[in-house]
């Protein structure tokens, strides 16, 4: 399921994380991020979403800053243009919203 969120708004699953809607090539994903320290990226599972890390997320941002994208296709990120070279679109999707949700 998707959430509806738009960037800026607060998690409705991860309470003090922020929604941030990263455009990466030939789509959109949606990804939350919390808490402050050395960054840490939660990558769910299929046919899962960032929620799954509703428990543990807040728990980490207590001492990290916690990144957890929904992978393409998958919770309110946008579906893969084409399927060819599908795992290494999925992983540029990831490392573009990580460049872009974290400070240099």
């Amino acid at each position: 399921g998707t959430t509806g969120q738009a960037a800026g708004e607060t998690s409705k699953f991860l309470p003090g994380f922020t929604v941030s809607k990263v455009k990466t090539t030939g789509t959109t994903v949606h990804v939350v991020k919390g808490g402050q320290g050395p960054p840490v990226l939660l990558l769910h599972g299929a046919p899962m979403s960032h929620i799954t890390w509703r428990f543990i997320g807040p728990e980490l941002a207590k001492q990290y800053t916690v990144i957890a994208p929904d992978l393409r296709g998958y919770g309110d990120s946008g579906k893969m243009p084409v399927p060819a070279s599908r795992m290494k679109s999925s992983l540029l999707s990831v490392r573009t919203s990580m460049q872009v949700v974290l400070p240099p």
